[in-house]
């Protein structure tokens, strides 16, 4: 499945208009609650309806069920019938390795670099893909970066895997309004770079300033969701993060 990657929306051809190549790695960067993910998910439902794999690693919701539904709200893609091809990893700050918890979802702590590498294997054997065929895909990755004792690790590890995509093609989003050094380490490792931002009437908008490992300024298209689904689905978000911060914290 090496090649390009056409996402069929006016804001996406705005920003990649011969389509996005890959293998490759993009990060989706902005403040929080800047609808990073939405966006992000217009990748993913082409990515798996062009028969691609794919290993969701959705932070800022408690479990795939909300991934699940929000791809379907938005992108009208039932993932259920598409359980060949997807698998989910559930992060567990409190556990010491990974376990299979489901016939899709794994739990795993992606604090510890090794963990990382064990269930990104273990995803691939299960979904029998390749470097070409596999698109992992995580949200609100920021949120790793609250464990005091893991950081400086786990920066490393996401730079690594953002500037090597030898394995899979990589699609990340970031929220930059905290510890916004540590992720413009990330933002610079990236082989794609977008910015999405939300205005006082909160309509969607998303811009590039790297394309393919060279900068650029593209136009900054609004990306037509309904305020009413991104305030939803930033509840969620929202209740997760009050849930998972303060146990990162006290991992000292």
């Amino acid at each position: 499945m090496a090649g390009t990657l056409n996402i069929p929306y006016d804001w996406a051809k705005s920003i990649f208009p011969d389509g996005i190549q890959h293998p490759s790695s993009t990060v989706i960067s902005g403040r929080g609650g800047s609808g990073k993910p939405l966006v992000q998910l217009a990748f993913v439902a082409e990515w798996i309806k062009k028969g691609g794999k794919a290993l969701g690693i959705p932070l800022q919701y408690p479990d795939a069920s909300f991934l699940k539904n929000s791809i379907y709200k938005l992108y009208d893609l039932d993932l259920n019938q598409y359980r060949d091809q997807n698998r989910y990893i559930r992060f567990d700050p409190e556990m010491e390795n990974m376990e299979k918890a489901t016939e899709d979802e794994y739990r795993a702590n992606l604090l510890i670099p090794e963990v990382w590498d064990r269930v990104m294997e273990a995803a691939r054997e299960d979904l029998y893909a390749s470097r070409e065929d596999l698109l992992v895909y995580g949200s609100a990755l920021n949120l790793l970066l609250f464990a005091p004792r893991y950081q400086d690790e786990v920066v490393e590890k996401m730079e690594k895997m953002l500037e090597d995509t030898q394995n899979a093609t990589y699609l990340f989003t970031v929220s930059n309004n905290v510890l916004g050094d540590k992720i413009a380490r990330w933002e610079q490792a990236s082989d794609h770079l977008l910015f999405t931002r939300m205005n006082e009437k909160r309509q969607l908008f998303i811009y590039a300033t790297r394309i393919n490992g060279k900068a650029i300024e593209s136009g900054e298209p609004q990306i037509p969701i309904q305020p009413e689904t991104l305030d939803e689905i930033r509840a969620i978000a929202e209740k997760n993060r009050k849930t998972l911060i303060p146990k990162l914290k006290k991992l000292k």
